[in-house]
């Protein structure tokens, strides 16, 4: 069994002015390495994952190095963990692209990708890590796409439902893969 520790990527510059970044490469908010740090002290007096993995976008690789820099040596990263590429409404108004989600389940975004897609390269990344760190703890640093990908291969709730509700800050999630 895979035991899961999920958290989402801190705050980035689109994320304060409320546009949807997707594969955007955005770097953190000054806000957003406050949270990278509180992410770090969380995790410094609980048993650490045996490996960290992040996608390759500015936000993960910073979110990550920032939390976990006494750690380096088991980061990594990885592609398949980024957000669903919005194509043309990458840096949209938030509101405008979380309000049409359910509408890119099985059709792309313009230019873009969609649910199902993200759902195909996640449930790729989740059998290579079961096969190579089953039976250990790796933490997961991904954006709310991350998350509901990740509650609909291993929680088993609908997509459609999943990325119609809004993701809600919490101190990490947790998910287990048999």
């Amino acid at each position: 069994m895979l035991n899961i520790s999920f958290e989402l990527t801190a705050t980035t510059f689109d994320d304060d002015n409320l546009l949807a970044s997707g594969w955007g490469d955005v770097r953190l908010s000054p806000t957003g390495m406050d949270q990278a740090k509180k992410l770090g002290e969380r995790h410094s007096g609980q048993y650490m994952p045996d490996g960290i993995f992040h996608s390759d976008l500015k936000s993960a690789e910073q979110t990550a190095a920032i939390a976990f820099s006494v750690k380096a040596n088991v980061m990594y990263t990885d592609w398949r963990l980024r957000e669903v590429n919005y194509g043309d409404m990458t840096s949209n108004p938030l509101s405008q692209v979380n309000g049409q989600k359910a509408d890119f389940v099985t059709q792309p975004y313009p230019n873009g990708e969609s649910y199902n897609q993200l759902l195909v390269r996640l449930s790729g990344f989740l059998n290579e890590a079961n096969t190579n760190w089953g039976g250990k703890v790796i933490l997961i640093i991904g954006g709310p796409d991350i998350k509901c990908g990740l509650d609909y291969l291993l929680n088993r709730t609908p997509i459609e439902q999943t990325v119609a509700e809004p993701v809600v800050w919490q101190p990490g999630w947790t998910y287990e893969l048999a």
